[in-house]
């Protein structure tokens, strides 16, 4: 009797996109962001503490891109689970290369912003402002994703960033659209995490520092899981698109 033939479907870049948000509990991932949400808080609590913090913030960023580097990886390999946590060989050229990345998605922003306070000029509107705004948060995603497949910053550059968005012109929209609202959540988390900090200093109720310490242990977790759900989401759009993208 024939034997039945099985025929492997391979999913789309679409159809991939919802198990980004179940990614991170797959395998020992909840172990693997707990873990790294202390590690990041005690970095975070030393850099504060500690006269040379800005070394202690440089590690900091350069592990998390190592990090988010990882996933994308990860993903790009085909593996279903979350790696394990990084090792801290080489902080310092992760952070360059985060750094660098930003500022060739967001230098124009950055300058125009930096002119506007210094030198008081009403010639630079607001608007500029914003366009410049708007397309650093465009052209960053695909940006951040060269730099993370091949290890440089200098990856980040327009002349392999613009082509490379024009090649998936439709999957980069949506990946867009789901990379900012993520971060967006986030920040508005971070800020409000923030400002309960300041409530801390004020209130003299134990159970109302209590819950903020809670919520801020909590926000952790859920940061680093949209950081984790934004990274593979990264990966999935190289992993379905790299015949197009042709970084080999």
């Amino acid at each position: 009797m024939q034997q039945p033939v099985t025929v492997s479907v391979q999913k789309s870049f679409y159809s991939s996109i919802p198990g980004a948000f179940i990614y991170p509990f797959r395998g020992t991932g909840i172990l693997i962001i707990v873990i790294g949400a202390m590690l990041l808080a005690v970095l975070n609590v030393v850099g504060n503490r500690l006269i040379g913090s800005i070394f202690i913030r440089i590690a900091a960023i350069g592990y998390i891109f190592s990090f988010m580097q990882s996933i994308i990886h990860s993903t790009a390999s085909e593996d279903p689970a979350m790696p394990d946590l990084p090792g801290t060989d080489d902080l310092s050229s992760g952070f360059f290369n985060l750094v660098g990345t930003i500022l060739m998605s967001f230098g124009l922003a950055i300058a125009l912003v930096i002119t506007k306070a210094a030198f008081e000029m009403d010639a630079i509107p607001m608007a500029a402002i914003f366009v410049a705004v708007l397309f650093g948060c465009i052209y960053f995603p695909m940006a951040f994703l060269a730099t993370a497949m091949k290890d440089t910053a200098l990856a980040s550059n327009p002349l392999i960033v613009i082509p490379s968005i024009l090649k998936v012109p439709w999957e980069y929209v949506v990946t867009v659209v789901l990379t900012t609202g993520i971060f967006g959540v986030q920040k508005l988390g971070d800020v409000i995490s923030s400002a309960s900090g300041h409530t801390i200093l004020t209130t003299k109720s134990a159970g109302v520092v209590a819950a903020i310490f809670g919520f801020r242990i909590l926000w952790s977790l859920i940061s680093l899981y949209l950081l984790t759900v934004n990274m593979r989401i990264l990966g999935l759009l190289y992993l379905k698109k790299k015949n197009q993208l042709g970084w080999f």
